[in-house]
């Protein structure tokens, strides 16, 4: 991620910001923001440091019907209440659309606060769905590789445990990858959680498991194969996952939340 990346689009914007302390009771949380999980120690870590330094930095805001909506540093928000402030620096936004706040909210997220993997997800996943950005668009707009925004929406093909497992930092991003080519995740989830697996042994126990063919002649059509399950996701706006079987079949996983989302694929087949 680009140092400048959040002020470069701050300065996009293009209006006014002003800057006000705003009464604590007048704020209130997104619940569109991309942070969905919050720690408890971190808050209070970061409620000490407010107590002895003060606000370093002002949160974002947006006013809607006579409240302020926070676009960024909720966590900020949660230190102030801990500690009873009655009042709270706030940079006052006037947003054009509904994708610059959330283009803000999310690249704030991930520059300052270190947003986990599956709530980052979520968040590009909105931006394919709703507002029918192409993979290599968002990865301009987050600085990443388009194959990194790719495997981080492939995390919402995992299980609900699995995924909390991520959010709750308790399975790392290269556990949670090799699980991806399991066509049951639950499955080593303890493992990993009670032992210290490593990702090469929990890759070898799921290709055992699954009876697939050797790396060594995966491998040779790995790449087809990334680009044509990464084809079907952009064009469907779904997360989608490819699996083989030793005999040289397979199937195709795409994964929906909502029949909306089924609509939408209808329609873009019928073209």
């Amino acid at each position: 991620m680009s140092p400048n990346a959040l002020n470069d689009l701050l300065h996009d914007l293009n209006n006014e910001q002003e800057v006000a302390n705003i009464p604590m009771e007048q704020i209130e949380p997104d619940p569109d923001q991309p942070r969905k999980l919050f720690s408890e120690q971190s808050i209070s870590e970061l409620a000490q440091s407010i107590e002895a330094h003060g606000i370093l930095q002002p949160i974002l805001v947006y006013l809607k019907n006579d409240r302020y909506i926070i676009v960024a540093g909720e966590r900020r928000f949660r230190a102030c209440q801990k500690i009873g402030l009655e009042s709270i620096p706030c940079k006052i936004m006037h947003y054009k659309t509904e994708m610059q706040k959330l283009e803000v909210s999310l690249i704030e997220n991930i520059q300052r606060e270190n947003l986990n993997a599956v709530d980052l997800a979520l968040s590009f996943q909105t931006l394919l769905q709703k507002f029918n950005l192409t993979q290599d668009e968002i990865a301009q707009k987050v600085a990443k590789s388009r194959s990194y925004v790719a495997n981080i929406v492939r995390l919402l093909n995992l299980p609900t445990e699995v995924q909390e497992a991520i959010r709750q930092g308790k399975l790392s991003f290269g556990h949670a990858k090799a699980l991806m080519g399991s066509d049951n995740p639950e499955h080593y989830l303890a493992d990993i959680l009670n032992s210290e697996i490593s990702v090469r042994d929990l890759e070898k126990k799921i290709r055992e498991r699954n009876k697939a063919p050797s790396r060594k002649q995966t491998n040779e059509n790995s790449d087809d194969l990334e680009y044509i399950r990464e084809a079907i996701e952009q064009k469907l706006s779904l997360p989608t996952q490819i699996q083989l079987d030793p005999k040289g079949g397979g199937k195709i996983i795409c994964t929906f939340t909502d029949f909306g989302m089924l609509d939408s694929v209808l329609q873009t087949l019928s073209k």
